[in-house]
């Protein structure tokens, strides 16, 4: 629970999203997916010495989510007080995919046509979304 947590804390963008991404971190767990958040491999690459922008989402490392089903081997933030909440009473919803659609708003989906919607939005923005 602290290693989802942690992702929480990390991924998201106000406390009301704590329980959502809660929501997609255990439904993919529960689909043997990968979790794909880019957060634990920027969080390697910290601890290398590397910067967000240095990440190699390919590689096989123990913190790639993309590639390795299942949590990263340790947690990758302090969580709080939401982020644990989020961890421990996630909502009840069936998606599987969020992404960042504006400067504190994230969008949760459940197809993944819908993702690559929401992903082209965060694009266009300049968000950040690789």
């Amino acid at each position: 629970m602290i290693k989802v947590a942690s992702m929480i804390q990390y991924e998201a963008a106000i406390p009301a999203d704590g329980p959502k991404i809660g929501a997609v971190t255990y439904n993919r767990l529960k689909a043997n997916m990968p979790l794909q958040y880019d957060s634990t491999s920027i969080y390697e690459a910290g601890l290398d010495g590397r910067g967000p922008d240095q990440v190699d989402y390919t590689a096989d490392t123990p913190y790639n989510t993309r590639v390795n089903p299942g949590l990263p081997p340790t947690p990758i933030a302090a969580p709080g007080e939401y982020a644990l909440e989020g961890a421990m009473e996630p909502v009840d919803e069936p998606w599987l995919y969020f992404v960042l659609t504006d400067t504190k708003e994230v969008t949760f989906t459940v197809s993944y046509q819908e993702f690559l919607d929401a992903k082209a939005l965060c694009k266009s923005r300049g968000l950040g979304c690789g």
